[in-house]
């Protein structure tokens, strides 16, 4: 409820616990905290070349 209310979302503690609330509720604070993510830096470094001292990541899909 808390990080919902400081994220500026409305928070409706007769509904909370319900799974579908707290679903849609969590949704909307991980959008809100991406959007504002992304207004406080618009450049996406995943977008950026990788520099020679990087490494990409491994994966390893074998099952």
């Amino acid at each position: 409820a808390r990080a919902a209310q400081c994220a500026g979302l409305e928070w409706d503690s007769n509904e909370a616990h319900s799974a579908i609330y707290d679903t849609e509720q969590t949704a909307r604070l991980f959008c809100t905290i991406v959007n504002r993510w992304q207004e406080l830096s618009p450049a996406n470094p995943w977008d950026q070349p990788m520099q020679k001292s990087e490494t990409p990541l491994q994966t390893d899909n074998r099952a």
